[in-house]
C-alpha cells in the first residue's frame, strides 16, 4: 500500500493499560494489518526497482529526482478529495477499487520492464498511477484501523499502525535492492502488484459499517472539497500547520529523491548497498517511532520539531559531502528517526 510513514502515533495522554498486542484480538485488524505489511514492504521493494531502473535508463539527476515527484505529486493535487471521498462512499468498495488500481498499475509496469519497453516517461506515469491509488487509499485506511477493534484497543491500534509502516520500510528496501542485483526491476514490480492481493482479500472479507442513510440530499465530493477548504480558511492554526508541513515535505524529500544518485555516484554502491541505505532510514524510523510518546512528554513540541528539522538540514548537508558506505547508513538511520518526529508531529497537530 505504501502507505506514508507518517502516521500518527498516540501521545502519552491517550495511552492506556491494555496490552500493546490486544488489537490483534480483532480478526479483521490481524488480517488488515498482515496485509497491509505484505503490501508495505511490496510498495518499498517497487521504488528500489524503480529507481535503479531510471538509473539504467538515464543519467539526468533531474529525471531520476522525478521518480519521487511522481509517486508525491497524487498527494498534493488529490489528498483533500481523496479525504471528501472517503466520507462520501462506500469503503470497503474504495479500497477495493484503489489497491485493484495500483495492482494493474504496477501489473503494466512489470510487463513493461520485461518486454524492454519502459522509457522514463512511462515510468514516471506508471509510478504516478500507482501514486493515485496510495493518495486514495490512505485516508480511508487510517480512519478504518481504529474501527476493527475495540475502543479500549484503539490507540494500540493506531501505535502499531505506525510501527507497521516504519518496519516495513526497514524491511522492504532491503529485500528490494538484493532482490534486484539477483533479478531484475520487472520481477520487484511483479511482487509489488501481487501484494495488493492480500489485502483486497483482507478487505472483502471485512463487514465493516457502511454509510448510513439519510433524510438529507447526498453530498457530492464539490461540496465536501469546499466545506473542507472553508474549514481551513477559517481556522489560522490549521493553515499554519498546512504551510510548514508543505514546505518541510517540499525541501526534506530532496534527500530520498536524490539518494539514489548518492549511492551509485559518491557511494559507488549497487542496488543492494541502496536498498540497506533505505533500510537505515526505516530503522530510524522504527527508532524514533518507539521513542516518540517519551519525547513528547518531556520536550517542548517547539523544540522536538526545531530539533528534528535542523538535523534533518544537516543530514542533507553531510550526504553532499560523505564517501563512506557505513558513514552514509549511520547518517540516514538518524535521518529516519528525525523524519518520524516531524511527520508524527505534524499529523497529531493536524487532528
Amino acid at each position: 500500500m505504501g502507505i506514508s510513514t507518517g502516521a500518527s502515533l498516540p501521545t502519552d495522554e491517550a495511552t492506556t493499560g491494555t496490552s500493546p498486542w490486544a488489537p490483534f484480538r480483532s480478526p479483521d485488524f490481524a488480517r488488515m494489518a498482515s496485509a497491509q505489511f505484505v503490501s508495505n514492504v511490496g510498495s518499498w521493494m517497487q521504488t528500489v526497482g524503480a529507481q535503479e531502473l531510471m538509473l539504467t535508463l538515464t543519467t539526468s539527476a533531474t529525471l531520476v529526482a522525478l521518480i519521487q515527484t511522481a509517486a508525491g505529486l497524487p498527494i498534493v493535487l488529490l489528498a483533500v478529495p481523496a479525504g471528501a471521498l472517503g466520507d462520501l462512499v462506500d469503503r470497503r468498495r474504495l479500497l477495493i477499487a484503489s489497491q485493484t488500481f495500483m495492482l494493474l498499475a504496477a501489473a503494466a509496469l512489470a510487463g513493461l520492464a520485461f518486454a524492454g519497453l519502459v522509457s522514463p516517461a512511462l515510468l514516471l506515469l506508471l509510478i504516478f498511477g500507482v501514486g493515485v491509488g496510495q493518495t486514495l487509499t490512505s485516508p480511508t485506511w487510517q480512519t478504518l484501523q481504529p474501527e476493527l477493534v475495540a475502543p479500549e484497543d484503539r490507540t494500540q491500534a493506531i501505535a502499531l499502525g505506525a510501527v507497521n509502516q516504519n518496519l516495513s520500510r526497514a524491511i522492504g528496501p532491503a529485500i528490494g535492492g538484493a532482490l534486484y542485483a539477483a533479478t531484475s526491476a520487472g520481477v520487484l514490480f511483479v511482487v509489488n502488484a501481487l501484494s495488493f492481493v492480500p489485502v483486497i482479500g483482507a478487505v472483502a472479507r471485512w463487514r465493516g459499517r457502511r454509510l448510513a442513510a439519510t433524510a438529507a440530499p447526498p453530498e457530492h465530493i464539490g461540496q465536501a472539497v469546499r466545506a473542507g477548504a472553508r474549514y481551513i480558511a477559517a481556522s489560522p492554526a490549521l493553515r499554519v500547520i498546512l504551510l510548514r508541513a508543505g514546505l518541510f515535505m517540499l525541501f526534506a524529500n530532496s534527500i530520498w529523491a536524490l539518494l539514489p544518485l548518492v549511492a551509485r555516484t559518491h557511494l559507488h554502491l549497487g542496488s543492494g548497498g541502496y536498498g540497506l541505505l533505505l533500510g537505515g532510514v526505516g530503522i530510524g524510523a522504527v527508532a524514533g517511532a518507539a521513542g516518540l510518546p517519551r519525547l513528547r512528554g518531556r520536550v517542548p513540541v517547539a523544540v522536538l520539531m526545531t530539533s528534528a528539522t535542523l538535523t534533518l538540514a544537516a543530514v542533507t548537508v553531510a550526504l553532499a559531502y560523505v564517501r563512506s558506505a557505513p558513514l552514509a547508513a549511520a547518517v540516514l538511520v538518524i535521518a529516519g528517526v528525525a523524519w518520524i518526529l516531524v511527520l508524527s508531529t505534524f499529523n497529531s497537530q493536524y487532528q
